[in-house]
């Protein structure tokens, strides 16, 4: 009987009207995070001279993304109402929910249909980037590598194989987690002895990643794997932490993690990979995907391991848990009769949780998103230094312009807030010398205890090494399109890490094979959404190699 002919459909909307009613309260055309850096896509389209300028401009490094579909359906979205409209991209985010709901129920062949009810109810729930436009990739990344797995166990026909590939191109150009997808597949077809199959997906995969990494710019600010293997505590507390993000608490989600990895053991040791496949290779696409974001991100901390953009992942891998745990308990009739409500009943709990926890001052988000904007458009300040030009252009072009309904403050209250705590930066210099292949610097920062405690006040301290002769200009965006030759960016606190020193102190070693000039500046770059905005702060720092 088709899906939409269950009796049980209408308990299925119940999520979708929950969400939809979350998304209504929170819905304002106005830029969150990372949103201002896809929306220059539309100044780059304007300024470019040639259509292979265009085309580039939609495959343009997003720090180590290349975020094509999100800027695609930007593009769509702007074609058919004439202006930019954030509400739209957060909407096409969060149908992609729907889909992966879907692309669940399809593979219940083997299962009771009605099982989708406690999966609907945590995929389509307001717990990953429900919020934030621009973070829409990790969720078209995560649907598109769902549609993979599925294809790639559907059968053995060529129909599903093309398919295969096309979604797994469309998963690793939304966001870079669509590589997880190369290993888990690769041993698929090897342990299926497809070995056909896998000549073509590993010859696939080759194209694939060549294609991505052309003209690629590594980030460098993320020196975390150095230090792995002598912080594994700190590394598997992340890693669990990933897992269980769900759990919406920090000790809860590693508590989660750990039983979650737990049940994953189980699931191989009962051979659940027979009876769904496709459930089984869901857990080891979330696990994968863990371990690859703990490898490049954990020193970042436990905040980072649950925060919403990586909480699709842990999304997923809940709802495989939950199909595998039916399944076990199919033997047992007494467990059997009270585990479906039991787990239906958690999740329906855990919607609430987060459904409540967005409710609690969706007005108060959007003032806060308000005042940043009329700061702006008040005093040219409210944005850090490479958003504010990206803005200028915006309105220039015609693309975008936000209209305040109400005035929120008037322009002395901005004045007052926008006077920079910090206005310059003195180091003092304790080593700074070359080796072969490496350049060594320990510095410490002059100044009061109430200076460094401003510093200290901005959620990013980067240091920037700058070419001497080059401006660190804010028409470059250099944060999120790295030129390493030309700026590279260090985070004070990882390379700290790596020395066990702590601010004022400031310390890091660096391969040479950056520093290409033959002169640099020292630049510090503080940022925070809700502190005064800054520009680069020149110190008194230069060096020639």
């Amino acid at each position: 009987m088709p899906f939409f002919k269950k009796n049980w459909f209408l308990l299925i909307l119940l999520p979708i009207f929950s969400l939809s009613y979350v998304l209504y309260q929170h819905l304002i055309n106005l830029p969150v995070g990372d949103d201002l850096y896809v929306m220059n896509l539309f100044n780059q389209l304007h300024e470019a001279t040639n259509l292979r300028d265009k085309i580039t401009a939609f495959f343009y490094q997003h720090n180590e993304h290349r975020i094509v579909i999100t800027r695609l359906l930007a593009w769509v979205q702007f074609q058919i109402s004439g202006h930019i409209d954030l509400r739209w991209w957060l909407v096409f985010g969060n149908i992609s929910l729907l889909g992966m709901v879907y692309i669940f129920y399809i593979n219940l062949v083997d299962f009771p249909r009605w099982w989708i009810l406690p999966i609907a109810f945590v995929v389509i729930a307001p717990i990953s980037n429900t919020l934030l436009p621009m973070q829409n990739s990790n969720l078209f990344s995560a649907f598109f590598g769902l549609c993979t797995l599925h294809f790639s166990v559907k059968n053995t026909s060529i129909r599903s194989f093309v398919a295969t590939l096309i979604f797994s191109c469309l998963s690793i150009f939304s966001n870079s987690g669509g590589f997880a997808l190369l290993p888990i597949l690769s041993c698929v077809y090897f342990l299926q002895k497809r070995y056909s199959i896998l000549g073509l997906w590993l010859g696939w995969s080759l194209l694939l990643m060549g294609s991505y990494y052309w003209h690629y710019e590594p980030i460098y600010r993320h020196p975390t794997s150095r230090l792995f293997f002598s912080q594994l505590p700190k590394a598997f507390s992340f890693f669990f932490a990933f897992l269980g993000s769900i759990g919406f608490n920090a000790k809860v989600a590693q508590l989660g993690g750990i039983v979650f990895l737990g049940g994953i053991g189980l699931a191989f040791y009962r051979k659940f990979y027979r009876p769904s496949p496709f459930f089984f290779l869901c857990m080891f696409y979330s696990i994968l995907m863990a371990a690859m974001t703990t490898f490049k991100r954990y020193e970042y901390g436990i905040t980072t391991a649950t925060s919403e953009r990586y909480s699709i992942y842990s999304v997923i891998l809940t709802a495989s848990l939950f199909i595998f745990t039916l399944y076990a308990a199919q033997s047992f009739q007494q467990v059997k009769r009270l585990l479906f409500p039991l787990i239906f009943a958690l999740s329906i709990g855990i919607h609430l949780k987060f459904m409540t926890f967005h409710l609690r001052n969706p007005e108060g988000r959007k003032v806060d998103l308000t005042t940043r904007m009329e700061n702006y458009q008040l005093t040219h300040l409210g944005y850090n230094y490479f958003e504010i030009p990206i803005l200028d252009k915006l309105r220039t072009y015609g693309y975008y312009d936000f209209s305040i309904p109400a005035p929120i403050h008037n322009k002395a209250f901005y004045d007052n807030f926008n006077r920079p705590p910090i206005t310059s930066i003195q180091l003092r210099v304790k080593k700074l010398y070359q080796t072969a292949d490496k350049l060594h610097f320990t510095g410490t920062i002059l100044g009061t205890d109430k200076h460094i405690a401003a510093i200290h006040g901005y959620s990013s301290r980067l240091l920037v090494l700058q070419q001497s002769n080059i401006p660190l200009d804010d028409q470059i965006n250099v944060l999120t399109n790295p030129r390493n030759h030309q700026s590279l960016i260090l985070n004070t606190e990882l390379e700290n890490d790596l020395a066990n020193t702590v601010l004022p102190t400031i310390t890091f070693t660096i391969s040479k094979k950056y520093l290409t000039a033959p002169s640099y500046t020292f630049y510090f770059l503080l940022m925070n959404e809700n502190a005064p905005t800054l520009a680069p702060i020149k110190t008194n720092v230069s060096f020639r190699l």
